[in-house]
């Protein structure tokens, strides 16, 4: 791929990133109570700790998304991101393995409540394929360098 392709896959990849970990954020912000019952069905975190990620994690996620979006703090945003992902993909695997029956949460606030299935693995593979595209091509229209 030359330079000026690279350039529109990672906007491309940066807005469909930045658009999905938003919209995922905003009702999770609303009903942290609800995300929070979503995070402790996993089974991974005590519910203590799944309350501190239901209020922390959203907000990542629209921060994160906002800043791809606008180009700002672009491969912090997509290396942030990816880490997320990488835990998303671990914890439906370890759902999955243990049969449990429940939502995903990764949109459960936002009317799209799905279960943990392996398209949803696979959802998450691509994303987490878009997030490492953009750490390689960050492509940041605001970035700060120190040319003279």
């Amino acid at each position: 791929m030359n330079s000026l392709n690279n350039k529109i896959a990672s906007v491309a990849f940066r807005l469909v990133l930045g658009i999905v970990f938003i919209y995922a954020s905003i009702g999770k912000i609303q009903n942290p109570a609800d995300f929070a019952m979503a995070i402790e069905n996993y089974r991974i975190l005590p519910p203590s700790l799944s309350h501190y990620a239901a209020l922390l994690l959203p907000w990542l996620e629209l921060y994160c998304g906002i800043f791809l979006i606008l180009g700002f703090f672009v491969r912090s945003s997509a290396y942030i991101l990816s880490a997320m992902i990488v835990v998303f993909i671990a914890a439906l695997i370890y759902a999955l393995i243990l049969g449990l029956d429940i939502n995903c949460g990764c949109f459960d606030n936002a009317g799209l409540a799905q279960k943990v299935n392996l398209f949803k693995i696979f959802e998450d593979i691509i994303l987490l394929v878009m997030g490492v595209y953009i750490i390689k091509f960050p492509y940041e229209q605001f970035a700060i360098t120190n040319k003279r």
